[in-house]
């Protein structure tokens, strides 16, 4: 059988493509242009259409020869416009084509994410109702596309008499899914756990793509809807339980029984309503509808697949364990397709010289995001280091975009490099992704970030590698400088070249602290920069430090370089300064507002007061004293700012800004906090 795939280097993609490889099928994979299948196991195995489904022409070409279509593609992130375009959108165009094609067979995941949850009883099954509208509409827009996904497959089938399998997977785990949203809410150091007797609808990664392969070569499957789980005798309790002991991420997991939890979406509804017209932004927790498609408890079976298809989960409950959190230690070239799925890879660029026989003693990362032509200029400093650097070094670029849009830049540049280049793909979304793949990658001894819109200078890696030599420090700071386009505005000049500067004019070998750890009286001769990641050595090999990571929920946000410094310095990690490792960084016409500046300070008191209580173990009364001297910080810097803005001083740009950290520091929570990594596919 020949079958055509979409999607096909997502998490599940990756495994189902394996599958069928496995069984002996021919596979043709569509993926964009952009798009990079040369680390992945089966490359060599797969024909390759590229082809965008939102936007190309040639689809109908992707279905030459084929005799079925298996179609998993669907947007995770991005606004509720943005998914529906590539979700919804993208499979119309797709099944449109597959029409003008002698494709019959059409095998479709969905989600159980479609179900009307409000309405569900007892058992949780392939008859229970799909949501509708208008309730369809106040769940998430992943929901909604999903929902509007099927409702297009099941449309043209019916219209071109098509062999139409739906799919509906429960919760999918495995390594590098380890922990999803149904175990509960992570606060800090406190995992609560709501519902803690509630069955799971799970299925492993690797049983998921079993079925997939199951039902699209069974005839049985044909017209059929199928819920994808292991079973339901697994619960919340239990599984989150297993995963702390065996990840090692400690923390204190808290029982929330099911009906005390239902009171906070009850009252944040309430209280939109009576005070906001029901025009609030409330996060996925306080809205109903969405509470219970995460929470509600109900029973699963897979008695319909059993029956159906004679299918039942290859891996047992203790196998599956063990694939997600102690994998088969073998090589990617000499695993099995199956098992090499599962395995990490660092995909190495083509044509970067040879390799050494020896680890090099740093690595820059570069984590980067939709930036090519500042991301050039970046590697290219890095070319070009002068100084005595002892041992050798690598660079390695971490690409935090899902198509993987770096690669050409990337793949251009180290065909004549003299150092080793490598390219990582790391398409789960947020900076902390990013980095923390970077550290886990890095082969040097030091690990040395600099940002990808950032030029370093000649001498920098020496001056870092020579700071930490003679201090024996486990972090090693430098500073970042602006370079902006012209600004007439002496005053504005000088502000903005202030909010854009990571900088302390304390010399070289000055120990570094904590503005978060350390209150103002009680800071002595240290310097107090911004514990940021543009531009640092980490001596990352020691135990105490590779044991910490940069945290994923601040990963969207910003503050998680912050966080993750606060928790080395709370672990007794040792700071310095050198002040000769100058890297600049380039700040675009459109950051040279105002309001750019002012968002910027508020979300960085939200962090001073946030990230306290995400310490392990979590520290409460840093937050209340963060709180406590804001209190005191918000009507001084606001009477400041108006009595400066009466005279037209410039100094008022300064307050307006102390003034926007004070009310970040207040209002720290949920409700007000805003993203600032990019929400795909926009670009940053």
């Amino acid at each position: 059988m020949k079958i055509l795939v979409t999607g096909g280097a997502g998490y599940l993609g990756k495994r189902v493509v394996a599958q069928f490889l496995l069984r002996g099928h021919s596979v043709r994979v569509i993926a964009r242009a952009t798009s990079r299948l040369d680390n992945l196991p089966w490359a060599g195995d797969v024909e390759v259409h590229r082809a965008d489904l939102r936007t190309s022409a040639n689809l109908v070409e992707a279905f030459d020869g084929v005799d079925a279509l298996v179609h998993l593609a669907a947007s995770l992130t991005g606004d509720e416009d943005a998914q529906f375009v590539s979700t919804v959108v993208g499979t119309e165009r797709l099944l449109e084509a597959m029409a003008s094609s002698a494709t019959r067979h059409l095998v479709l995941a969905s989600s159980f994410s479609v179900y009307a949850w409000t309405k569900v009883t007892g058992t949780l099954d392939e008859a229970s109702p799909v949501e509708q509208a208008p309730d369809l509409y106040s769940r998430d827009s992943y929901t909604i596309a999903k929902v509007w996904q099927e409702r297009v497959a099941r449309r043209l089938s019916a219209e071109h008499g098509w062999d139409l399998t739906v799919l509906r997977p429960g919760f999918i785990w495995g390594q590098g899914g380890e922990y999803f949203a149904a175990l509960g809410y992570k606060l800090g150091p406190v995992y609560l756990a709501v519902g803690p007797r509630k069955r799971l609808p799970l299925t492993h990664v690797d049983n998921c793509a079993d079925f997939f392969a199951n039902a699209t070569e069974n005839p049985s499957a044909a017209g059929e809807t199928f819920n994808v789980v292991d079973g339901d005798d697994v619960r919340v309790w239990e599984h989150l339980r297993e995963h702390l002991t065996r990840s090692h991420a400690g923390g204190l997991p808290i029982p929330m029984p099911y009906r005390a939890a239902r009171l906070i979406p009850a009252l944040a509804a309430w209280i939109n309503r009576r005070l906001f017209r029901n025009k609030g932004r409330l996060p996925n927790i306080a809205v109903p509808s969405r509470f219970e498609a995460r929470f509600k408890p109900a029973r699963f079976s897979n008695r319909k697949a059993q029956g159906v298809l004679g299918w039942a989960p290859p891996l047992s409950r203790e196998e599956c364990l063990r694939r997600t959190y102690n994998p088969p230690a073998v090589s990617m070239s000499e695993a099995p397709a199956a098992v090499a799925a599962q395995l990490p890879r660092v995909p190495r660029s083509e044509g970067s010289g040879s390799e050494k026989s020896t680890a090099p003693r740093a690595t820059i990362i570069i984590p980067t995001f939709k930036r090519p032509l500042r991301l050039r200029e970046c590697i290219a400093s890095c070319f070009a280091q002068e100084g005595p650097i002892p041992g050798s070094f690598e660079i390695l670029v971490v690409d935090n975009c899902p198509d993987g849009s770096a690669a050409a830049v990337v793949h251009e540049l180290s065909r004549s490099a003299a150092v080793p280049v490598h390219y990582l793909h790391e398409p789960r979304p947020g900076i902390s992704m990013a980095r923390n793949a970077g550290l886990c990658h890095a082969r040097g001894e030091f690990a040395v970030f600099i940002d990808d819109d950032e030029v370093a200078t000649k001498g920098w890696l020496a001056h870092l590698l020579e700071a930490q030599f003679r201090s024996g420090a486990d972090v090693v700071f430098g500073p970042v400088l602006p370079t902006m386009p012209e600004i007439t505005d002496p005053a504005k000049r000088a502000f903005f070249r202030t909010a854009f500067s990571h900088w302390t004019d304390h010399p070289s070998g000055t120990s570094v602290g904590s503005t978060l750890l350390t209150p103002f009286w009680a800071r002595g001769t240290d310097a107090y920069p911004s514990l940021a990641t543009g531009n640092c050595l980490i001596r990352y090999r020691s135990s105490e430090i590779a044991a910490v990571r940069f945290d994923d929920r601040l990963g969207l946000f910003g503050g998680e370089d912050a966080l993750y410094f606060n928790q080395l310095a709370a672990s007794g990690a040792h700071f310095i300064w050198c002040a000769e490792a100058v890297a600049w960084e380039h700040v675009p016409q459109e950051r040279l507002r105002l309001g750019y500046v002012l968002l910027r300070a508020l979300r960085g008191g939200q962090v001073a007061s946030w990230a306290p209580m995400l310490l392990s173990p979590a520290r409460p009364a840093l937050t209340a004293l963060s709180m406590a001297i804001a209190l005191v910080q918000a009507p001084v810097f606001a009477s400041l700012a108006c009595g400066y803005a009466a005279f037209t001083s410039p100094k008022r740009y300064y307050y307006l800004t102390r003034l926007a950290g004070a009310i970040g520091k207040l209002f720290w929570a949920a409700p007000f906090r805003r993203r600032s990594w990019p929400s795909w596919p926009s670009k940053r």
